[in-house]
């Protein structure tokens, strides 16, 4: 989390694109959204990991409750110009992300309206322009944060039912944002000055005056 605001504080115009890299075995953990009570989080990530101690961290972004136990996590900084909605960015970053994986035989759908779910879980349900199979099983979603003209979105993408391993998805995945945004991901580092910021952050994501605000 402390390096995805980093990147959106230090972006300077540029398109980023980063890959989650996680410690061990899944399950990882949990994350929730901004405005998400931490009390809902952690009943909900009780209820799916049996009461195991895993770690439980609130994003920057908004969203639901995000179970980390096998998805491939990624996040992407982008230029936010005035006139895009977030409506219209979510529509942008799922279609390059469908590009994708239809290249590498995947079929999905955006999918067009709200169905019914418990709203503070993020794969319970499909919302507007999330990415779903034929099958309306929920595939991609994300959340978003606009600080300075510049964007964060952190989605998850799960893998189950497409038959793909996580490499390959991953490979997809940044075929088709490339694809979408005209410009090719090349493999970097955040660069001295967003690593020094997210130092400086990563006390505050480990902190309860954070997880626990709301």
């Amino acid at each position: 989390m402390a390096m995805d605001e980093a990147l959106l504080e230090n972006a300077g115009g540029r398109r980023l694109l980063r890959r989650f890299r996680w410690a061990g075995s899944p399950p990882y953990g949990t994350t929730f959204g901004y405005f998400v009570p931490a009390a809902a989080a952690e009943a909900a990530a009780r209820a799916r990991f049996g009461g195991r101690d895993l770690p439980l961290v609130r994003r920057p972004t908004g969203g639901g409750v995000v179970f980390h136990d096998g998805d491939l996590t990624f996040s992407f900084v982008f230029p936010w110009p005035r006139p895009l909605t977030p409506k219209m960015v979510y529509r942008s970053i799922h279609q390059g992300v469908q590009a994708g994986l239809r290249g590498a035989g995947v079929r999905t759908t955006l999918w067009p309206e709200a169905a019914f779910g418990t709203a503070s879980l993020c794969f319970s349900r499909c919302e507007p322009m999330d990415l779903a199979r034929e099958d309306g099983t929920k595939v991609l979603g994300g959340a978003l944060r606009k600080r300075r003209g510049a964007g964060l979105y952190q989605g998850s993408l799960r893998p189950e039912g497409l038959g793909l391993a996580l490499e390959r998805l991953w490979r997809a995945l940044a075929e088709g944002l490339s694809l979408q945004s005209r410009e090719v991901f090349l493999p970097a580092g955040p660069g001295p000055e967003a690593e020094a910021s997210a130092r400086q952050l990563a006390s505050r994501y480990r902190s309860d005056d954070w997880n626990r605000k709301r």
